[in-house]
This record gives structure tokens, sequence and C-alpha cells, in this order.
């Protein structure tokens, strides 16, 4: 099925552009993750010895060497020296949002070479845990279309999903994920003038694959970074004029009219845990 405005340019032309697009999203992704693995990388700090060569050694003579350490001077007790961690990656229940740019992918005899990039944004809620994490995921875009008439025709896309995703950590602050969501999907192109619209959906058969990074900048919040594919497969395709119109599974339709555009997501994020409850905090607040 072409799901997507009526091309006016030939087949070669339609082949270099499909290439150039390729070349132009693998840079992107290939930015991003040297981004992310730069940034992931931890910047040496000077030690706690050197630190204390720099302020000296006390004077032996002071009388306060003549205390014992375990003996605090009350009030005027010096805070003893904390060592400072890097941050943990997210972990646990976590709310993530995404945002970013999103791209019609050619299947078949549906091609794109009408069809410019739009934006999208999501996120999702759920649980992780050292290697496995699941979520229910909400996705919402749009692509832009080209050609004569294109400001009055809109596209947009939907996606929700149950994921699971694989994590692989690297270091403490750094890990690598892929995510595979499945669940309702629609994709709209809709013409104003005329009223007419060309709607695809499904109940269960829109899948989502996710590739991309975690990178803890902070207790309990993570960067995100990350490249998806939404792939529409199956489901019913709805041709209306003025609020009517047939519908057909697209497995019945002919066999040059079964393809559908897919959308490339390039997005980053932020990932937010939720700090678990402190049962000794709560005693202290609690007798206050």
């Amino acid at each position: 099925m072409s799901i997507h405005p009526v091309s006016t340019m030939s087949r070669p032309q339609v082949q270099v552009v499909s290439f150039a697009r390729a070349v132009g999203f693998y840079l992107v992704l290939s930015t991003l993750l040297s981004v992310s693995v730069a940034l992931a990388t931890p910047s040496p700090s000077p030690s706690t010895a050197s630190a204390l060569e720099k302020e000296g050694a006390p004077d032996a003579s002071s009388p306060l060497e003549q205390v014992p350490p375990s003996q605090p001077l009350g009030d005027q007790a010096e805070p003893q020296t904390k060592s400072v961690s890097s941050p943990q990656l997210v972990s646990g229940w976590t709310l993530t949002t995404r945002g970013g740019v999103s791209s019609c992918f050619p299947s078949g005899e549906a091609s794109c070479d009408s069809t410019y990039p739009g934006f999208s944004f999501g996120g999702n809620i759920g649980y992780y845990w050292r290697y496995v994490g699941l979520t229910l995921d909400a996705d919402w875009g749009t692509l832009t279309p080209s050609g004569t008439g294109s400001d009055q025709v809109s596209m947009r896309f939907t996606h929700i999903g149950l994921a699971l995703s694989g994590l692989f950590p690297i270091s403490t602050d750094f890990r690598a994920f892929t995510t595979l969501s499945l669940g309702p999907g629609w994709l709209t192109i809709t013409d104003k003038p005329s009223d007419s619209q060309i709607e695809w959906s499904s109940l269960w058969s829109d899948l989502r694959v996710d590739l991309g990074t975690h990178w803890a900048v902070l207790d309990y919040l993570s960067i995100e970074a990350s490249l998806s594919l939404l792939i529409h497969s199956g489901g019913t395709r709805c041709l209306s004029f003025q609020g009517a119109g047939p519908c057909s599974p697209v497995s019945e339709l002919p066999s040059r009219e079964q393809d559908i555009v897919h959308t490339l997501l390039i997005r980053g994020g932020a990932v937010w845990g939720f700090p678990p409850s402190s049962p000794s905090v709560a005693a202290d607040e609690t007798s206050k």
C-alpha cells in the first residue's frame, strides 16, 4: 500500500534521494553515539593525598594533636572528608521523556520521495533491572509532505506499545540498550480542501525497534540518545471522503498496494528515577 503523496520524480532520482537520506541518518547516528561515549568517559580528578600535600601537614606542636581523634571538640569538630562517587545509572521505577526528528522510511512500492522529515515526541513509564527493562511506551509525531498543495496536507503517526529492553552496562554510568515495542499504531494522511483521508491502523502489529545509550549525569537522572524504526505492517486501510468510506484489511488489497512506509526516529531524552523511601529517615521524621 502506498500511503504517501504522489511522486513527480523519476526512478533514478528516487534512488539517489533515498541513498542520500540513508547516508545522512548513518552520520547523525554515528555522531550521537560518539558524543555519548566521549561524555561517558570520566576525567581524572586530583587525589585526596595530593590535596592534603598542597594544604601541608599539621604542626606537631599544635595542641590539637594532643587530642585523640575519637574525642571531638564539641561543635568545633572538623567534618570527615567523604569520597565523591560518580552518578549511577537509573534503575527501578523510571519515567522517560523523548523528542527529536521523524522521517519517512521507504518500504517496497511505498516510497518517500514526496515526504520530508517532521518532529516527534514520546515517553514511557516502567521498571529497569540490571539487564532487562519492561515499560509502557507511547509515541506521536508528524511528517512533512512536499509538492503542489502540500501545505494543505498533513501526515501524523501514533504508536502505543508494551516494550521489552535489553540493557548492556559498559561502566557504572554508561550503558547501551536495544528495545522492542509492540502494540497499536496509526498512520494518517489528511487532505483538508477535499476533506479526504487515508488511514492505516492496527491494534497489535505496530512494531518499534530501538538502539540507543544511557549516560548517568546525576543520581536518578540519565540522558538518552536513540535511533528507532517504526515498522507499520498488517492492519487495516481506510479511505474516507467527508467522513465516510470503505475500510479493507491490508492482506486483502492488491499486492502493489500492501506496502506501507515506515517511520525513522532520531531522538534524545531524559530518564528519571524514583528515589527509594528510607525507613530510617521516616522514623526520624516521626520522632521529631
